[in-house]
């Protein structure tokens, strides 16, 4: 099987530079738990998932309509090409 029978083709990111809130707002309006984040470039820079809101923001007393995305996404992501085999 490969990746792209089992991927989303249409993703929903977020910029680095939007704010966290704005995050959130697309989480609740998808129903999803995770975002891709980018740069201008629409690169893809790193991940943004419910649970880094509530913990790196929320938790940590961080206004989340002043708090950018890239502030508190995870980095490090680790990516696969639609070509590429499910499984080892």
């Amino acid at each position: 099987m490969k990746i792209s029978d089992i991927m989303t083709a249409n993703v929903i990111s977020i910029s680095k530079d939007e704010s966290v809130a704005a995050a959130a707002r697309l989480l609740r309006r998808y129903n999803v738990g995770a975002l891709p984040v980018t740069d201008r470039d629409m690169r893809l820079r790193g991940i943004v998932t419910d649970r880094d809101i509530a913990t790196r923001c929320v938790a940590a007393d961080a206004d989340p309509k002043t708090t950018k995305v890239g502030e508190i996404m995870s980095r490090g992501i680790i990516t696969a090409s639609p070509g590429d085999t499910v499984g080892s």
